[in-house]
């Protein structure tokens, strides 16, 4: 078997660093519930290798910084995860931590050799930038090789693929959109891949999607040609007042390789496109004024709910989920709803609050003061005790209005 550049053998026995996680924000979860910076080794030949007295590090003037308990046997076509997460945990046979986190800007890493001197592999002088929610490591083509990609998908366990490009965010403006206004959207790319073609894909409410591409050649409302942002136009016309407009980045490179943003890992979980929606700039109100759309209303009424979309204070919420709460209430013609919002991208309700991951929208059908709720917690506060924040919001629902509902915190 060929040795990968880098990669030294022991006794016939290989095992490589083939992928790592620097900005880890929905893609795994350590046994304590945290989401920390991984690494992922991989035994690649035919027989058992005992990384015990091996090392991890980061820097490398200090070859010997964590080293792997004895025995950690890792056998053939075997995959080991560490967690880079500071917490430096080596227990043979437990889940291991290291000493150190991976600096998402880019640093050193490497593998090192028992004697604490021989380096096995690095990635030297460092590794490049990371992006939230994707790795970084060795393609496999379809076995490992010693390619250096990113990974918009991890595999934390199991084979890499092949890679390919990544979009590093995505930006729209105006903010505020108004009607007959047209969407500029730029993408950025990473600047370590190389993008041979990237489009938008959007839609209106729940219409069929449409396509178009987008530039990065100093025209079609591009600024610079070549610098790895690339822009499209979304014409004003194509979405009326009160109306969503959604839409997703695709990046293709040579080889095929695809990446779109948001890259929705998970697909009741995070969002699946990036918006916002057409004001209407008649529309004005004492209280907050929550837009929500969803493609089928009837849905939200049950106990498991359905995905929908939140538009608030310029803020854009997509694919999270609202259900039905409350118990008499459920019987009821307007009916109480809890949302619940994805990792990640919680809703700022009020930024003297923070962002809320949950909260409930409850019906004031039985309450046509609309006050009796609100004046409760007000009470409870008042008095010194523990009280959830509540207060009116004007809920419209795919461009209308829809009720007047009582926000209230979920504890």
């Amino acid at each position: 078997m060929p040795l990968l550049p880098g990669l030294l053998l022991v006794s016939m026995q290989q095992v490589a660093l083939t992928e790592f996680q620097a900005n880890n924000d929905t893609i795994l979860e350590d046994q304590d519930g945290d989401r920390t910076d991984w690494i992922e080794l991989h035994n690649f030949g035919s027989t058992n290798v005992d990384l015990g007295g091996w090392f991890l590090t980061d820097d490398a003037f200090l070859p010997t910084k964590w080293t792997f308990p004895s025995p950690t046997v890792l056998g053939p076509g075997k995959y080991l995860l560490v967690f880079a997460s500071d917490k430096d945990r080596s227990v043979a046979g437990q889940e291991l931590h290291l000493n150190f986190k991976l600096d998402s800007d880019g640093e050193y890493l490497a593998l090192i050799r028992s004697n604490g001197i021989t380096v096995h592999q690095e990635f030297a002088p460092e590794f490049p930038a990371q992006y939230k929610d994707t790795s970084f490591g060795l393609a496999f083509q379809p076995t490992i090789s010693p390619n250096k990609v990113y990974f918009q998908t991890p595999t934390p366990g199991s084979a890499n693929g092949a890679g390919g490009p990544v979009i590093k965010g995505v930006e729209y403006e105006p903010r505020e959109v108004q009607s007959g206004q047209d969407i500029t959207v730029v993408a950025e790319m990473a600047l370590l891949t190389d993008a041979v073609a990237v489009d938008l894909r959007y839609r209106v409410l729940y219409q069929p999607d449409s396509w178009m591409p987008m530039y990065d050649d100093g025209t079609h409302g591009d600024a610079i040609a070549g610098d790895q942002s690339w822009t499209a136009i979304i014409p004003g016309n194509l979405a009326g007042t009160g109306e969503m407009i959604r839409w997703i980045a695709f990046a293709t490179d040579a080889d095929g390789g695809v990446a779109h943003y948001p890259a929705l890992h998970d697909l009741n979980h995070s969002p699946e496109y990036l918006g916002t929606m057409v004001l209407d700039p008649s529309l004005q109100s004492s209280v907050p004024i929550y837009h929500w759309f969803v493609e089928t209303p009837s849905q939200a009424n049950t106990w498991q709910g359905t995905q929908c979309s939140l538009f608030y204070d310029g803020e854009f919420y997509d694919n999270i989920n609202v259900r039905k709460r409350g118990g008499s209430s459920s019987s009821w013609t307007k009916k109480s709803y809890k949302f619940d919002f994805n990792r990640g991208d919680h809703f700022e309700f009020d930024k003297a609050y923070g962002k809320a991951e949950e909260f409930n929208l409850n019906t004031t059908w039985s309450d046509k003061s609309y006050l009796r709720r609100i004046l409760c917690w007000e009470s409870y506060q008042a008095s010194g005790l523990p009280a959830c924040l509540s207060f009116p919001v004007h809920l419209r629902q795919n461009g209308e209005f829809f009720a007047l509902t009582t926000f209230v915190e979920q504890v």
